[in-house]
């Protein structure tokens, strides 16, 4: 595990990239860069100053009249179990706590625990939802775990969903998963799903993978969509409306935008996922965290936005402003073109030319590959045929660009000599290539469904005896004897 101090370093290194080798430094007389200010601070100052002041210890009458009202709960059902859970939220809010700590409880009865849990159903949105929450972190059984989740999901408020999000990141139990995706999307939210569609095939027990995949179909029926597998793409690309933000929705998110200032790499890695995972719902405050002093908040926002594809669209306009920040620029660069919007493209080709930063140009070039906008391949052909001698590393992005936007011929070449070519990273080359031969074959041009095979099968050899570096050799020998890759013309062209 990396320590903090090593962590420390890692984010100075990305916050301070060098500048490449590519001969005299260029500089423009750009904007001034956006104001920027303690916007997490102030945000959640201001969310704290509205929080409800902490409940009242229960008196002595109260925890008197507790266990009484525990057993009658517990044995009881329908309306006299409502009833008795009413009476038992009657005794005051610090029951809440109380309530939780029976839950936990080896000790105590499951129907006394169970009881416990259904009446935190029942209590008050934000305290509840958090003791349920916890439940789900400090339980053991994965029966308490998904009674948890179930009682969450009947609770109408959203302050819960990204801790629960961060759950299923580190659930082992299919059926705690199912619930908790279950109890995700009552609230109108699809986080869940990938989750739902992982398990659908690998759990051991078929009769698991079927009721997985039931619960995902029944989302995506509910939204509209043909299959599961359409609605996963269509949230991932940032086409399914996201319930209304509510108060405590918004207050649960910027407290893990906050966590993205910490140094511990476990916290940060935990809030990059969970805010991914809320996707459009998350996306205008991390818009606004890009404005925040801290560096590092403003790093792993971007870091954030890049994952979220999309989904993160719109922050767009906040990340073409700061590519005029020098320290996140390139990052917010390869971010703008993984969210995409219409600004993306000329906002990236005006950072990629050659009046620009040096590590601006080359996060430029890497957003543009991610992009894949075709408008843009008259810029990258200009730029690829400017620096493919003076700058390899750019060029090299600039190829990759090109060919996920459907380009062939040189670009092809290039990228291909890029992996065996010293200095630079054959997996980056490799991937652009792999992705462009696939789109081919896919597209069913003649020759590429038998390149990509035999591109898959150098793969599948690598082991001991057939390292990496011998297999971007023979993936490199394979295209360059392929007839089809000679053949090929951009995609679009007559």
């Amino acid at each position: 595990m990396r320590s903090e101090s090593t962590t420390r370093r890692l984010a100075a290194l990305l916050l301070a990239l060098p500048l490449a080798a590519c001969g005299e430094e260029k500089t423009a007389a750009p904007l001034p860069p956006p104001t920027l200010r303690a916007v997490v601070e102030e945000t959640r100052a201001g969310i704290a100053a509205d929080a409800p002041a902490e409940p009242e210890p229960l008196s002595q009458e109260a925890l008197d009249r507790l266990p009484d009202l525990l057993e009658f709960v517990a044995t009881s059902k329908g309306d006299l179990a409502k009833a008795g859970r009413q009476d038992l939220l009657g005794l005051g809010e610090g029951v809440i706590a109380k309530l939780h700590d029976v839950a936990l409880d080896q000790a105590e009865t499951d129907a006394h625990r169970s009881a416990a849990l259904a009446t935190l159903g029942d209590g008050p949105s934000g305290r509840a939802a958090a003791a349920l929450n916890d439940v789900l972190t400090q339980g053991r059984e994965p029966w308490l775990r998904s009674t948890a989740a179930w009682y969450l999901g009947e609770i109408e408020d959203e302050s819960w969903v990204p801790d629960a999000v961060l759950h299923l990141k580190y659930e082992v139990d299919g059926e705690v998963v199912q619930y908790l995706a279950q109890a995700i999307d009552k609230r109108g939210f699809v986080a869940g799903l990938p989750a739902l569609l992982v398990l659908s095939t690998t759990a051991a027990d078929e009769e698991q993978r079927g009721a997985a995949y039931a619960l995902a179909q029944k989302m995506a029926d509910e939204r509209g969509y043909a299959t599961p597998e359409e609605l996963d793409r269509a949230w991932r690309a940032g086409e399914v409306e996201p319930p209304p933000t509510t108060d405590g929705l918004r207050a649960s998110i910027w407290h893990w935008i906050s966590r993205l200032a910490e140094w511990q790499l476990r916290g940060v890695d935990d809030a990059r996922y969970v805010l991914v995972c809320m996707g459009r719902s998350a996306a205008p405050m991390l818009g606004e965290a890009l404005y925040d002093t801290d560096p590092y908040v403003r790093l792993h926002t971007a870091q954030v936005l890049e994952r979220m594809g999309g989904r993160g669209r719109p922050a767009a306009k906040a990340l073409v402003d700061h590519l005029r920040t020098p320290d996140v620029a390139p990052q917010a660069a390869v971010a703008l073109g993984s969210v995409g919007g219409p600004s993306a493209g000329p906002a990236l080709e005006a950072a990629l030319a050659p009046d620009q930063r040096p590590e601006l140009r080359l996060g430029a070039a890497r957003g543009l590959a991610l992009l894949a906008d075709p408008a843009t391949l008259e810029t990258l052909r200009s730029e690829f045929t400017r620096e493919r001698d003076a700058w390899p590393e750019l060029a090299q992005a600039v190829a990759e660009a090109r060919l996920a936007c459907g380009d062939a011929g040189d670009a092809v070449t290039f990228a291909t000599a890029c992996l065996d070519r010293d200095g630079l990273d054959p997996a980056s080359s490799g991937l652009a290539l792999e992705a462009w031969v696939a789109r081919r074959a896919e597209l069913e041009e003649p020759g590429f469904a038998d390149l990509l095979e035999a591109w898959n099968a150098i793969g599948a050899k690598r082991g001991p005896q057939f390292d990496e570096s011998a297999m971007w050799k023979e993936r490199k020998e394979l295209l360059g004897s392929s007839a089809a890759v000679r053949s090929a013309k951009p995609l679009g062209a007559p």
